[in-house]
């Protein structure tokens, strides 16, 4: 026969296990919302082009920010380095126009983002999972940009959210088909680091559409203009062609 004392010791020895039982389910879940939630970053959303292109931030903007991102222009977060943030999804396709639509009543605002921080090399992306309001402080210097240059350059062309996302590169049928659904080319050097094309038109949906979509998923020589401001660069296009090694290495070619 079981004695009293031993069955009051059982039931301490469950109450206990269920007491921590529940502690660690609830640290659990604790650490699954940490990890869902990722990382918070603040600054303002501008539309890239506008910033980019022009180095223009406020709330005068505002309506020329929302017209760019209802023509396909994605909505950005320039935080208080000059860094820039990219929002994009994960899963294809990423319609651009959709992802804006997170962000376009706080066009030209300060926000704090939630969400998934992803870095690719040195450049950084978030999967959105809420939005904020900030206070914008009131000492507010601008970020210079560095003296625009003329440049010769050589990049791969990628779909914005692909390469951000999930790295991704593939046949470039895929990647125009990723553009028609607002997915923005863009163009990445060796170093990893993405280089917006931007135009001087506004409001302006991506310039990618009609400069980049016949080398999307190849390497492309590029003349134009850079703009370095901040930690981003971008840079205003004036011709593209397709990357030749060989001739541009000073290499004969086969048969040569």
């Amino acid at each position: 026969m079981i004695s009293a004392k031993r069955i009051v010791v059982a039931v301490f020895l469950l109450a206990s296990l269920a007491r921590a039982g529940a502690l660690i389910t609830a640290q659990v879940v604790r650490d699954a919302v940490a990890d869902a939630v990722g990382s918070a970053v603040s600054g303002w959303v501008v539309d890239a082009n506008s910033w980019l292109g022009q180095g223009v931030r406020g709330p005068q903007y505002e309506r020329r920010s929302v017209a760019s991102a209802e023509a396909g222009t994605p909505l950005v977060l320039l935080t208080d380095d000059g860094t820039i943030v990219f929002p994009i999804q994960l899963r294809p396709p990423a319609i651009t126009r959709e992802i804006n639509l997170k962000l376009k009543s706080y066009a030209q605002q300060r926000v704090r983002i939630g969400g998934r921080l992803i870095r690719r090399g040195p450049e950084k992306a978030i999967v959105i999972q809420y939005v904020t309001s900030e206070h914008d402080p009131a000492v507010d210097a601008p970020i210079p940009a560095e003296e625009p240059s003329r440049v010769e350059v050589v990049a791969r062309v990628v779909g914005l959210n692909s390469w951000m996302g999930q790295d991704g590169s593939g046949p470039g049928d895929s990647a125009v088909k990723l553009a028609r659904f607002g997915e923005p080319l863009v163009l990445v050097d060796d170093s990893g680091y993405v280089l917006y094309p931007v135009t001087k038109s506004t409001p302006s949906g991506p310039a990618s559409h009609y400069l980049l979509a016949d080398y999307a998923e190849h390497k492309v020589r590029v003349k134009g203009t850079l703009i370095e401001r901040g930690k981003a660069r971008a840079i205003l296009v004036d011709n593209v062609s397709a990357y030749e090694p060989n001739l541009a290495q000073g290499n004969p070619g086969p048969g040569e």
